[in-house]
């Protein structure tokens, strides 16, 4: 099996915690009351697992926009896509330049 990018461990988590949420009583009622102290023990973790994995690819997205050594995103201008876009849009490495098609 491959090794997941942190790209994917993070949208992993995230669809985990949602599912979660739809279906965990305790942590639905968490959401309606607005109080994190409502939440079951394994929707906290999923929280906090999600956050770092979250703060994990945003400090990849940061040093690539800084340092631009080899990498780059598929759109130069990631604004034009929103918001969410341009927060989760994944940082390619280029590997090789090639000057012509053929």
């Amino acid at each position: 099996m491959p090794a997941r990018s942190k790209d994917q461990r993070l949208y992993d988590d995230l669809l985990n915690l949602k599912r979660h949420l739809r279906t965990c009583k305790d942590c639905m009622a968490a959401l309606k009351t607005v109080d994190p102290y409502m939440m079951c023990r394994a929707g906290l973790l999923m929280t906090l697992r999600a956050a770092q994995g979250y703060d994990s690819v945003i400090r990849l997205r940061v040093a690539a926009h800084s340092h631009g050594n080899g990498h780059v995103f598929a759109c130069p201008d990631l604004s034009k896509h929103g918001k969410p876009y341009s927060i989760t849009a994944p940082a390619l490495h280029v590997t090789a330049i090639q000057d012509g098609m053929f």
